[in-house]
């Protein structure tokens, strides 16, 4: 993002490798992963919305802020993570040695993707290779099983419908586009219900015009996806 820890170019196999990368490792694939299991799915095809219920409040709970009743991520908190996301791939900590006032004055907006203090349910530091939670995965594979976890959850945290996409490249993507993109209707409904931001913008590299995805240019043909 045009700072000490943004990216250095744009690398369009990026997200897919930091995600790959993580797979095995990152535990909130073990709850919703890309191949249509995980233990909420397991949970809910075993023992319906009990268990689903009874996993949310044990397992799932030690991810989210304040039980659930989400918190503020300032653009510090972001920055940081943005460092510590980075380092991970780099093994570059020069960051660490930097105040909260150098890492704020270091910092400077990608012309899209603006970080503004925002509100979340899932915490930012316990989230997917690209920023991403398992609630937005369970949208993304879109089955009725997926769907019907994922009420489950909004009933028991609402604010998860706050939740976006906090990497560059998909960058402000919430589950709410996503089942705009599919069409799914009552999932769009009920996100709505319980708060999602009709107002959210996706402005993440994947979304960009081709010509624009290696920075911001003055002039676009716009062809994009």
């Amino acid at each position: 993002m045009g700072n000490k820890c943004g990216r250095k170019e744009a690398d369009p196999d990026s997200a897919w490798k930091q995600q790959n990368k993580e797979f095995a490792t990152n535990p909130v694939y073990k709850y919703v992963d890309f191949a249509g299991g995980g233990k909420l799915i397991e949970a809910y095809k075993t023992g319906g919305a009990a268990a689903v219920e009874k996993m949310a409040k044990t397992e799932i709970l030690p991810f989210l802020y304040n039980d659930g009743n989400g918190a503020i991520i300032s653009k510090l908190d972001y920055i940081k993570w943005q460092c510590r996301t980075q380092a991970k791939y780099t093994g570059s900590t020069v960051w660490e040695t930097r105040t909260d006032d150098q890492l704020l004055n270091d910092f400077k907006d990608d012309y899209f993707n603006k970080v503004e203090d925002h509100e979340a349910c899932w915490d930012l530091n316990k989230r997917g290779g690209v920023g991403e939670t398992p609630f937005h995965i369970l949208y993304l594979l879109d089955s009725p099983t997926h769907h019907a976890v994922g009420e489950i959850l909004l009933d028991l945290y609402p604010k998860m419908s706050l939740d976006v996409y906090e990497g560059e490249e998909y960058f402000g993507e919430s589950a709410l586009h996503i089942a705009i993109v599919f069409g799914s209707l009552d999932a769009v409904k009920l996100l709505m219900k319980k708060g999602a931001k009709v107002d959210q913008r996706c402005t993440g590299r994947f979304f960009l015009p081709e010509d624009q995805k290696k920075g911001h240019t003055k002039t676009t043909n716009y062809e994009g996806l």
